[in-house]
């Protein structure tokens, strides 16, 4: 071993205390990238097997809706052995009280094209049988034999029965439960096929037989129009390619939680070297006094950062490996096992190496100018700070920061988001550099308002000046994560007020309830709803069920009247004899405004009705069956002969209580499950869940940050401590309380991290507000709704935050006994 290792270990042996800061900082650091990177990978691996699973016993894929077709033009290519379409259906079952969704895949007539085992029962035959794995079945609450039954895309329902038990290594990556069918369960125009599968007889050359079905393809279909066959391989890459893009703007958005951490832990390892090296100012003085040249000097220190970085990195991977797969793990993410990425691995080695050698250098830097008088100094971190301001480092940062500031600006007039991320990362370069220059200069200002609180706070804020070139970093760490909340916050709150706004502008009611069995709702069904803190108020109206007519193939299933609230937002009152319907079925019906069209209903009873369009009616549509409605008067209705009373329950939802009134609508579902929910509610419940998992999402990324802001608080406070220790002794002497004491310190603590909440939010903020115009830039309404919950959030946060960081040193400064602390030399 070299005498500057040496010497850098026997540093951090004489004091571990004084670099627990800088191995918290970098072990969280390579924890993070480890973390992010084993998540993501083990992510990956589980949706290959999960892709790749339908087509395990198959050696060509034809991408192609026409399985008749291309069944026909490829039957003759020599060496296949069994060519089948491979289905996939969307649907939703109803097993026992409740409604799931599911995902319906075919199981191939062809045994050896089979990717599913058969554990019990048989195989399904016909369409009214099913296969499911046990694990479903439990989900479900039914077993074996069971019955259950199934709603397709057209709101279609049949019986089916459960005949057989399976095992898969894989499934569709879509969350759905996974059932499996036999051929016949499935149309040939139903759009489930999306590719056939081809198994090729013993000793046929792939190669040679993708070419000869391509061949007969192109014959079949001409040369633009024709399929092309590929290997499982390339057909399941491309799958893999198609949802990994959500998955790698999941592994971006990661890792620029995971940037911001590292930025912030850079400057808590910078601020503690350069604490511990004034520290050692008399030291490092004695080792040029006895002949060390200021390079050898400067290379000790970066031996010491390079020992720590390196054994805080491989600490923070095995710790970040384990994290990051027991994310996987609970997320249900982890089918294909969990995956050690190597490359991941090394990189958190390489980063945070270098991350630490890079945050010694400065520090380390100014040790080669260090004169051998230095050994008789007084070791003191503030004096060795500098007290000119960089005039070249103020214009540099106000020019990129007023850069960004436009950048923001100009993604909001333009509506474009890849120029606000383009701002936003010039304003963090620039706020990198100005923030710590700002606290420079209002710190003073911040110390004269300490003051007016006494003497203890005075001292505090005295101390805060002369520290203040150190403590600019830490408001640096602090603010950058704070303002990304905020900024975060205020953008997904006000998207999510603006698209509330939106559906307030274009519904007149909130939700609409009706039968899937187009019956009268029973009071009792809907007693939770109608007793729910989140309902306003209620209508109930009646409907008439209409006649498909063969000549005008229409989605319009029936005829509705109106509450009167609802009804007062047409745009002209509806007069007897009249029916208001969407632009889109007048058309489909072969009608314009003031024509007059027939309508019958399931009797036969046929009514004429003058048309009336009105976007209103747009509105009326049931997305699970694709049916839409039109809008009479109660005397138009009763013309009609089957008439269904209380076919519609309208809610309008209390404000702020959408959340209560979709759970209520949840619980009456759960009671009868031919209850159905049309209109915005669902929509709106919907963008308030995605805004509690981003808000939640952010918050966890961001958490590292916090946890590293911390430290370096706690590292700045106590380092700052142990140096003012003659400082603390004498107004110990003088008189000073312990509490007193430590009430000073903790008031430095809280300042700090308070400023650091004040930027924030004067940061945080106006980015979340210039990014909802960038985010919906359709010149729509724009709703800005400030999240005060968590400026609050943030302002106790840092006041916690502040506390937390001081208990520690402000007890150690209470307990300095004056006499032996103004005994030390």
């Amino acid at each position: 071993m070299s005498a500057t290792m040496r010497l850098a270990t026997q540093q951090i042996r004489r004091g571990p205390r004084r670099v627990v800061a800088i191995v918290l900082a970098a072990l969280l650091s390579a924890m993070a990238i480890m973390a992010t990177g084993t998540f993501i990978t083990t992510m990956q691996q589980g949706l290959n097997v999960a892709v790749a699973a339908p087509y395990t016993n198959a050696d060509v894929v034809i991408p192609s809706g026409d399985s008749e077709g291309v069944v026909d033009a490829v039957a003759e290519v020599p060496g296949i052995a069994a060519i089948e379409p491979s289905h996939t259906m969307y649907a939703q079952a109803l097993a026992g009280d409740r409604i799931h969704n599911v995902n319906i895949s075919s199981i191939a007539d062809d045994g050896d094209l089979r990717w599913m085992t058969l554990t019990g029962g048989q195989w399904p035959v016909g369409n009214g049988e099913i296969a499911a794995t046990q694990d479903d079945l439990d989900r479900f609450g039914i077993a074996l034999g069971d019955s259950i039954e199934i709603f397709d895309g057209a709101g279609q329902s049949s019986k089916v029965r459960v005949v057989g038990l399976v095992e898969t290594n894989g499934g569709m990556a879509s969350g759905a439960t996974e059932l499996y069918a036999a051929q016949d369960f499935f149309s040939a125009d139903d759009g489930s096929s999306p590719a056939l599968v081809v198994r090729l007889a013993e000793g046929t050359s792939a190669a040679q037989a993708i070419t000869a079905i391509n061949e007969r393809l192109v014959d079949a279909y001409g040369t633009e129009d024709a399929p092309e066959a590929v290997t499982v391989d390339e057909y399941t890459a491309k799958l893999i390619d198609d949802l990994t893009g959500g998955t790698n703007a999941l592994a971006v958005m990661f890792l620029i939680f995971v940037l911001i951490a590292l930025l912030a832990a850079s400057m808590v390892i910078r601020n503690t070297f350069q604490v511990l090296l004034a520290q050692r100012l008399r030291e490092n003085g004695l080792l040029r006094l006895v002949g060390a040249t200021g390079g050898q000097v400067q290379r000790t220190v970066l031996a010491e950062a390079l020992l720590i970085g390196l054994v805080s990195a491989v600490v923070g991977i095995v710790v970040g490996f384990g994290l990051g797969g027991v994310i996987a793990m609970v997320a249900d993410m982890d089918g294909g096992g969990l995956v050690f990425p190597w490359f991941w691995a090394i990189a958190a080695l390489i980063v945070t190496v270098g991350m630490t050698l890079f945050a010694a250098w400065a520090p380390a830097a100014r040790l080669r100018s260090l004169a051998p008088i230095a050994a008789l100094s007084e070791a003191n971190a503030a004096g060795a700070e500098r007290n000119r301001s960089s005039v070249v480092a103020w214009i540099f940062g106000l020019l990129i920061t007023a850069l960004g500031a436009l950048g923001l600006w100009a993604a909001s007039m333009l509506g474009n988001p890849l120029v606000l991320i383009g701002g936003g990362v010039v304003l963090a370069i620039g706020l990198i550099v100005l923030v710590p220059l700002l606290v420079r200069v209002v710190m003073p200002g911040f110390a004269r308002l300490l003051s007016a609180f006494g003497p203890v706070a005075k001292l505090a804020g005295e101390n805060l000046v002369r520290t203040s070139r150190r403590s600019g970093t830490i408001v640096l760490a602090i603010s950058l994560g704070g303002s990304l909340i905020l900024a975060m916050l205020t953008g997904v709150q006000s998207v999510n007020a603006t698209l509330n706004a939106r559906l307030d502008e274009n519904y007149a009611f909130d939700a609409l309830i009706t039968s899937r069995a187009d019956e009268s709702l029973d009071a009792a069904d809907l007693a939770p709803i109608l007793e729910s803190e989140g309902l306003e108020s209620s209508d109930r109206t009646s409907a008439v069920t209409l006649a498909a007519d063969p000549e005008h193939p229409s989605s319009l299933a029936a005829l509705l009247t109106l509450p009167s609230t609802t009804a007062d937002a047409l745009e002209r009152p509806l007069a007897s004899g009249e029916v208001a319907l969407s632009e889109w079925d007048a058309e489909s019906l072969g009608a314009a405004d003031g024509d007059t069209v027939t309508f019958t209903d399931a009797s036969g009873a046929s009514v004429d009705l003058k048309v009336v369009t009105d976007p209103l009616l747009d509105t009326l549509y049931n997305p699970n069956t694709g049916s839409t409605y039109g809008a009479v008067t109660e005397s138009t209705l009763a013309e009609f002969d089957d008439v269904t009373t209380d076919a519609g329950l309208w809610l309008f939802a209390a404000d702020g209580k959408i959340g209560d009134l979709v759970d209520a609508v949840s619980a009456a579902q759960g009671t009868n499950s031919d209850l159905q929910l049309l209109g915005p509610l669902a929509e709106q419940q919907l963008y308030e869940q995605i805004v509690t998992l981003v808000v939640a999402f952010v918050l966890a990324m961001l958490g590292l940050t916090v946890v590293i802001s911390v430290i370096g608080l706690a590292s700045v406070v106590a380092l700052a401590v142990a140096e003012r220790r003659r400082e603390l002794a004498l107004l110990r002497a003088l008189g000073m309380t312990r509490a007193r004491v430590r009430a000073m310190v903790l008031i430095e603590a809280v300042s700090l991290a308070l400023i650091g909440a004040v930027v924030s939010i004067l940061i945080g903020v106006p980015m979340g507000i210039r990014a909802v115009p960038a985010m919906i830039a359709d010149g729509g309404t724009i709703a800005i709704s400030l999240p005060w919950i968590g400026i609050g959030a943030v302002i106790g946060g840092a006041i916690l935050l502040g506390v937390m960081a001081g208990a520690r040193p402000s007890w150690i400064a209470s307990r300095i006994a004056p006499a032996q602390a103004l005994a030390r030399a």
